[in-house]
């Protein structure tokens, strides 16, 4: 393409200047996913929704008394299970507690209420959309390859699933992203205060999320050491500076989540994670067949972690796990047909075959191999601990387990829309043309990625899960 003085202009470049003259566009998928969450936020039955049923109460009962809720208080313990989700960290209730008070000042609606409750959910995965285009802006070469990795997220049916109710997976979502996002800027800024305070909220956030998500908190001690000491070499940071931001970003990572720990150190006897308390109190309380004295596990029954990793047929642990990473809703109980799978799948693939070519040509951003090698302990971290969790404690094939492996696959992913966007990376007339190529085959992998969304929308969500928050009765 040409332009009036005769100068050739790329499209990958003219596609950029659109993009950089035109900002609104980096919010339209963040809105997408925040409108689609929402929508079904407003009509997903409460008991379609996992595990919501003993997260609600926690909001509530700060709303109804003006105080956290201590674990053992019989109001918010759950009769079948014996105990309560308020001795593992629950940041997304903090959250819905400030969005229920707003909404009482209007209306004491149940259902608005609930719909309250839910937002942070919807807001968490909205906000890991426009995280996941400033990430790809700084890692890839195309200008459409960071809103085909926002795209890839925030449409894949579980991530709106997750965002339609009251959980912690969400808000884990979203924590990974901002980690990912403040280990880039951090080493970009060579780790300057505003840098380390948003690594800092990140981590905090990470903390109040979920269990299987602590790998990002050691992995962001390493990224830091490893790139801060690289600054120092380099006389771009001093001695003084590299651990004056460390304690600085300690600091502030316990005073926004840390101390949900020290509180549950406090009451329950020193027990840090109140897991221990917990147990206790469902082995008292939980009805027989639940209690934990009673629980049978894969480990009990001398079965081999390794079998659930290698048996890859249809309803295997491996098997499901996939399946219900891409899409399941309400109890495992509505899944997509194999078709719809093997699309998300293949999609997946084809990104991941020719990723590599990024790996090896793509941009050289600083840090980058201290990055790569952090997103890929932590995937493959979360991935254990939900093989190990299956095998040791619960047997669950929920591919909501491995949500905070999500960035490090989208990146696998959305390296190889880059590699297609940006032509291979080949020179001269060849790579030109390729690059024509690639910027039309990311359009027409946007274009069908909705509506394979809008197939998945209108064959099993709208079907059989919009049916009313109280469409099964009263939640208490």
């Amino acid at each position: 393409m040409a332009t009036r003085d005769g100068r050739e202009v790329s499209p990958a470049g003219s596609l950029a200047a659109f993009l950089a003259r035109h900002r609104y566009v980096d919010y339209v998928i963040p809105f997408l996913t925040l409108a689609l969450c929402l929508l079904w936020s407003t009509r997903l039955p409460i008991d379609h929704a996992p595990d919501e049923y003993m997260r609600l109460p926690i909001p509530f009962y700060i709303f109804e008394h003006g105080k956290l809720p201590i674990g053992t208080d019989p109001e918010i313990r759950n009769p079948w299970w014996g105990t309560s989700y308020a001795f593992t960290p629950y940041g997304a209730s903090l959250l819905s507690f400030v969005f229920i008070r707003l909404v009482s000042l209007v209306t004491m609606s149940e259902e608005a209420l609930i719909v309250a409750a839910r937002f942070p959910s919807a807001l968490f995965m909205a906000g890991t959309t426009l995280l996941c285009e400033k990430i790809g802006k700084r890692v890839f070469d195309s200008p459409l390859a960071p809103y085909c990795l926002a795209l890839f997220v925030g449409l894949l049916p579980q991530v709106v699933f997750l965002g339609s109710y009251l959980n912690q997976d969400a808000m884990e979502v979203f924590a990974t992203a901002l980690i990912i996002h403040a280990w880039l800027v951090g080493i970009e800024r060579r780790w300057d205060v505003p840098s380390c305070l948003l690594l800092a909220i990140g981590l905090g956030v990470c903390a109040l999320s979920y269990y299987f998500t602590y790998i990002y908190l050691l992995a962001s001690v390493a990224v830091y050491f490893a790139t801060a000491r690289r600054a120092l070499g380099a006389n771009e940071m001093t001695r003084r500076q590299l651990w004056g931001h460390a304690v600085l970003i300690t600091v502030v990572a316990l005073a926004v989540g840390g101390w949900f720990f020290a509180r549950n150190y406090l009451l329950y006897d020193g027990d840090l994670f109140g897991r221990a308390t917990s147990s206790a109190m469902s082995e008292q309380y939980a009805v027989d067949w639940l209690k934990p004295s009673v629980k049978s596990t894969l480990r009990s029954s001398g079965v081999s972690p390794l079998e659930l990793v290698r048996n890859v047929s249809d309803g295997s642990w491996l098997d499901q796990t996939v399946k219900s990473f891409i899409g399941c809703f309400g109890y495992m109980t509505t899944w997509l047909s194999p078709k719809v799978y093997l699309a998300y799948r293949g999609a997946i693939a084809a990104c991941a075959i020719v990723a590599p070519i990024h790996l090896v040509r793509g941009r050289r951003y600083d840090g980058r191999a201290a990055v790569r090698c952090a997103l890929a302990v932590c995937g493959l971290v979360v991935f254990a601990f939900a093989v190990y969790y299956s095998w040791a404690s619960d047997y669950q094939p929920q591919g909501r387990y491995l949500m905070g492996a999500l960035l490090p696959l989208a990146l696998v992913v959305g390296s190889g829309m880059d590699a297609v966007g940006s032509g291979l990376y080949l020179q001269e007339g060849a790579g030109r043309a390729l690059r024509k190529a690639g910027t039309a085959a990311l359009i027409l992998f946007a274009v069908a990625y909705v509506a394979l969304f809008c197939f998945v929308a209108v064959h099993w969500i709208v079907p059989e899960h919009i049916g009313g928050i109280l469409a099964g009765g009263p939640w208490r």
